[in-house]
């Protein structure tokens, strides 16, 4: 489930724009906001920024009276405070925190009348932290809206996960054009497409790629209506024209450009069920090299006009390359089951920008429409499939409510995506900008909508120091919240102010209101999620096991979370890596779990410090955990990229080696999960290991331990997939390392210990049990 925040920009006079909320959700506030901004300004810093160095030397001279922007990221902040200013922000502000309450995305959905307004590059509004358009939890797209004209939407019913998503890719490269090696696309996608689906993995979702070479209009016709299909991909070239553009096919005579228009590409996809149009072609959308001519249009404002429910397209010439893996980015995650449409696209952002840099362009080509009506799903839900509110992750639950102890798990593969590129060299280079002050202090006016939402934003603000992430800590105290309480529990009960909730706010420590103020500078988003970290109550568990050393404290008692959160961001914030990372771990803990607190404090890294091991390490650990309590906003991929970073940086930790076997042997991809895990065993048992603090807090030889244990996992795995004597020998090698591992720590590797450990699995868990039996 989603929840919409949708925005109308209107101009209503000279450099005047009125700013209108058209839908949100119930308790966040409708608002509206006439503002005055400079878009000549923007404009010509978009066209500096955007487009090559000859037309950024045509526009100097006018740019020369205002400030230039050094990159898009202060684009995107400047468009990101204008955009939200007011009543405006305030606005967007509760949906957020109502949102990150309900932990759903929020889809953010930008109408935008007029010819200039589109033509400013909206997918870079940049909050201060990142940029909106390539997260998780905040999918943008534009809309266009209502006028005369605009046909209503042809929305088909989704498809059910087992039927096949049909795409029709045609590509068209006339011999009087540039070759865009146009064929090369749809055969790499096609083959790939199938051999992931094939080996069980990822697509989840059988997928049928259909190729049309070449064709004229009359073979396109032909090919729609008989075809069934649901996406429709264009590769070639295209531009904009009176009658909506036209796109480039191919005579069948004599092999030489043909022409459609957009009006009436339109009308062919909408009359044959078309639910998204992806045009890989140049200048597909607006660019930011100015507004059109008068009554000129682009390709997708006549699709989105003739009611094609989604249409991505490219505001700027784009590179094969850059298409080609933008192309695998965007499937390989719409195919991994019920994924809706711009989650696809954020996330093939991130891929760009993993792949490319963030200071390349190409991240900010892809514009996505949606209509407000279609919610961007082409695959049925098929229910909540993962962790529910109440559900504690694996490491809190009993053992006889782990996955496995019933029956088999499916394998992680099934249910998890491999959804960017194999090893991407490069790694996010964000910019950390100071974010401003956003406006907290008039959330208290504002009316929530529901209970739940009305008892969390009272929470926010009145008892934001107070720790109520970990209540085990304080059982004398309990304060569950709505999502916490049992379901059998009646509404009356369902949630107990205590004695501090009612009584006037507390004298906060020096550390607490630091670290507060830190993260009201990153903005509402990181203070949300650090108030979401929240464990339900349960029995003490034992004592962590893995790089999991508890913070620092007197008389036994675990510093607090809202405590430890406050230093580590202090730390951390300061540049201090080697003091804060470890206070980062803890916050990680089996005892804390307190993964949004952990996030927000990783995001005041400063830039010079972000390909620091340590903080890869981190951000992996904090992926892998949040895909082991049920987020499917988060893949294997991110963990994996983060800890092969990590062990660029630093080659000879095993630490980093070990994390990398356990995602490579949940990826299935055994080999590497061998050389990893053999790898770190090599590195622990060399003259001078290096020591605990290096080792996560752990001994060499109980990390060297839990190596031999995924070394015995993957070595099983392997046999399924031999024969005869090879197959035996496998098999005997991983008995012999599951025996030694028990000698070596019997009690540490049962399940209910493996359980508390943040590196295993459910899937790796029932495994370890299934090879212990007979």
């Amino acid at each position: 489930m989603t929840q919409e925040f949708q925005v109308s920009i209107t101009p209503v006079g000279v450099d005047e724009y009125l700013l209108r909320t058209e839908r949100v959700e119930p308790g966040v506030p409708l608002a509206e906001e006439q503002t005055v901004w400079n878009l000549d300004r923007w404009m010509q810093q978009a066209q500096r920024l955007m487009n090559d160095p000859v037309s950024g030397l045509l526009s100097q001279q006018e740019t020369a009276a205002s400030p230039v922007l050094a990159n898009l990221a202060a684009l995107g902040q400047e468009l990101y405070d204008a955009l939200f200013c007011g009543d405006m922000r305030d606005s967007w502000m509760m949906a957020q925190a109502i949102a990150q309450n309900h932990q759903q995305p929020l889809r953010l959905r930008l109408g935008l009348k007029g010819n200039r307004l589109p033509s400013l590059p909206w997918e870079v509004l940049h909050d201060g932290d990142y940029p909106l358009a390539t997260g998780t939890n905040v999918l943008f797209s534009r809309y266009q809206p209502a006028t005369n004209g605009l046909a209503p939407p042809t929305i088909a019913k989704p498809l059910e996960i087992h039927q096949p998503l049909r795409v029709l890719m045609a590509i068209a490269a006339p011999s009087d054009r540039a070759n865009l090696e146009l064929t090369r696309e749809a055969e790499e996608l096609e083959a790939e497409l199938q051999q992931l689906y094939s080996q069980g993995r990822v697509p989840q979702v059988p997928t049928q790629v259909e190729i049309l070479r070449q064709p004229d209009r009359a073979r396109l016709t032909q090919a729609l209506e008989h075809g069934h299909y649901h996406i429709f991909h264009y590769a070639g070239h295209s531009s904009s024209g009176m009658t909506g553009g036209n796109v480039y096919l191919v005579n069948q005579t004599t092999g030489l450009t043909e022409t459609l228009s957009g009006d009436d590409l339109a009308g062919l996809l909408a009359n044959n069920g078309i639910q998204l149009v992806l045009l890989n072609s140049c200048r597909g959308a607006h660019s930011p090299g100015g507004p059109p001519q008068a009554g000129e249009r682009h390709l997708a404002a006549a699709l989105v006009k003739r009611g094609i429910p989604a249409v991505l397209a490219m505001a700027e010439r784009i590179p094969d390359e850059v298409a080609l893996t933008l192309t695998r980015l965007f499937y390989r995650n719409l195919t991994r089951g019920a994924v809706p449409i711009d989650l696809s696209v954020s996330r093939a952002r991130q891929g760009l920008i993993s792949a490319y840099s963030s200071h390349q362009l190409y991240w900010s080509l892809p514009i996505l429409y949606l209509h407000p009506k279609f919610d961007g799903y082409l695959i049925q839900r098929t229910g909540e499939e993962t962790r529910g509110a109440d559900d504690p992750p694996l490491w809190l639950r009993p053992p006889d409510a782990w996955p496995g102890t019933a029956e088999s798990p499916a394998p992680l593969s099934d249910r998890l995506d491999d959804d960017t590129l194999g090893e991407m060299d490069g790694l996010e280079g964000r910019e950390a900008l100071a974010g401003g002050d956003r406006g907290l202090g008039t959330l208290e006016d504002l009316e929530p909508g529901t209970a739940e939402d009305a008892a969390f934003v009272q929470e926010m603000l009145e008892t934001l120091g107070q720790d109520q992430e970990n209540p085990t800590q304080h059982p004398t105290q309990p304060t569950p919240t709505p999502s916490q309480t049992p379901a059998s529990d009646s509404p009356a009960q369902s949630r107990t102010p205590t004695s501090e909730e009612t009584s006037k706010p507390p004298t906060y420590p020096l550390s607490v209101v630091a670290g507060v103020a830190a993260v009201l500078l990153l903005g509402l988003g990181g203070v949300i999620w650090g108030l979401r970290d929240r464990v339900p109550e349960t029995d003490p568990v034992s004592p962590p096991t893995l790089s999991e050393a508890p913070g620092n404290a007197t008389d036994d008692q675990p510093v607090p979370n809202n405590e430890l959160t406050a230093m580590a961001i202090q730390e951390l914030g300061a540049g201090n890596i080697e003091v804060g990372t470890p206070l980062v771990a803890d916050l990680l803990a089996s005892h804390r779990n307190a993964l949004n607190s952990a996030e927000a404090a990783l995001a005041v890294v400063p830039t010079r410090d972000l390909d620091r091991p340590e903080v890869l390490f981190l951000k992996g650990r904090v992926t892998w955990q949040r895909i082991q309590v049920g987020n499917d906003l988060y893949s294997l991929d991110d963990s994996r990229r983060f800890w092969q970073a990590a062990a660029r940086e630093d080659p000879d930790s095993p630490l980093y080696a070990l994390a990398l076997g356990f995602v490579f042997y949940a990826e299935d991809n055994l080999t590497a999960a061998i050389n990893q895990f053999e790898g770190a065993i090599a590195r622990l048992e060399a003259d001078n290991p290096p020591n605990e603090e290096a080792l996560g807090g752990m001994t060499p030889s109980a990390l060297r331990t839990h190596a031999y244990g995924g070394l015995a996992l993957t070595y099983e795995r392997q046999a399924q997939g031999l024969t005869g004597s090879r197959r035996q020998e496998r098999q005997q090698q991983a008995q012999d390392l599951h025996n030694l591992v028990l000698q070596q720590d019997a009690e540490g590797f049962q399940a209910s210990s493996l359980g508390r450990n943040w590196l295993w699995t459910s899937e790796a868990i029932a495994a370890w049990q299934q090879l212990g039996q007979p």
